[in-house]
């Protein structure tokens, strides 16, 4: 039986990157989860089986690889440079 492992808090990242220039929106979905480069009306991008709206939620087994997609939309400027990080696991 599969056991929480971690949760991946994004809400800082979504937060801070709406307000920085060519940030549009970020979300999060699964691995398994196909998304076009120009899909930017997705039904995923407001709640998914990983993505609550604000926070991206994983969950595996002691020592298994997880793997989950982050989104980053762009306004019309685009996006010169991004970086990411994850402030909390737990």
């Amino acid at each position: 039986m599969k056991t929480p492992a971690w949760a991946a808090v994004l809400a800082l990242i979504a937060s801070a990157a709406s307000v920085r220039a060519g940030v549009a929106r970020v979300w999060a979905v699964s691995d398994g989860e196909k998304v076009e480069r120009d899909d930017l009306a997705s039904p995923l991008a407001a709640r998914n089986s990983d993505w609550d709206g604000r926070t991206a939620h994983v969950f595996g087994a002691r020592n298994e690889v997880i793997a989950f997609q982050v989104m980053v939309e762009s306004d019309a400027l685009g996006i010169p440079s991004l970086s990411v990080a994850l402030p909390e696991l737990r």
